[in-house]
């Protein structure tokens, strides 16, 4: 439950993700580009929860997904980008 808040509120921080996608040069982002709103960030997190729970397959679909989407980000309709 704490990891979830936590990467929630790292999501709608200005980094627009946790400590790790900033030293990865990625933010989460919606389909305009801008930063997400806690309700979308915290779907977005109960859906790790979920492709965590089917052996961790919602993460492959970013192989095969056109804008290299997780399960979670299909569900939140967020994105997640490199940094230019």
């Amino acid at each position: 439950g704490t990891l979830i808040i936590y990467n929630s509120i790292c999501e709608i921080s200005p980094m627009k993700g946790s400590v790790g996608k900033r030293i990865c040069r990625i933010v989460v982002v919606d389909v305009n580009g801008y930063g997400i709103s806690f309700p979308r960030a915290l779907l977005r997190n109960l859906g790790k929860v979920i492709s965590l729970y089917f052996l961790g397959l919602g993460f492959l679909s970013i192989f095969w997904s056109e804008h290299r989407q997780a399960m979670q980000d299909y569900i939140a309709k967020t994105y997640v980008v490199k940094l230019q």
